[in-house]
């Protein structure tokens, strides 16, 4: 198991994380990753698509702090442009 990025926090965080690609997921991902939190017991609110990006920000942010040279913090870089404006 990897701990590299384990933290108590809303589980807003996990599912902005999760659905951070989502035009590049399968058709259905989302609304199956969505009824499986359903199914689990988590309740999402009603602006959970927002505030799950909102908070996704911080994890990019993150990952802007690595070298130039890798393709995880071009894409990051890439990511943050949109939603920051």
């Amino acid at each position: 198991m990897d701990w590299e990025f384990a933290y108590s926090s809303s589980p807003l965080f996990d599912v902005g994380n999760m659905l951070r690609h989502h035009g590049e997921q399968p058709v259905g991902y989302r609304g199956g990753f969505v009824e499986g939190l359903a199914d689990g017991g988590t309740d999402l609110p009603e602006d959970w698509p927002e505030i799950a990006r909102a908070l996704d920000l911080f994890a990019l942010a993150d990952l802007l702090t690595r070298p130039d040279t890798t393709a995880v913090r071009h894409s990051a870089g890439h990511r943050t442009r949109p939603l920051a404006a």
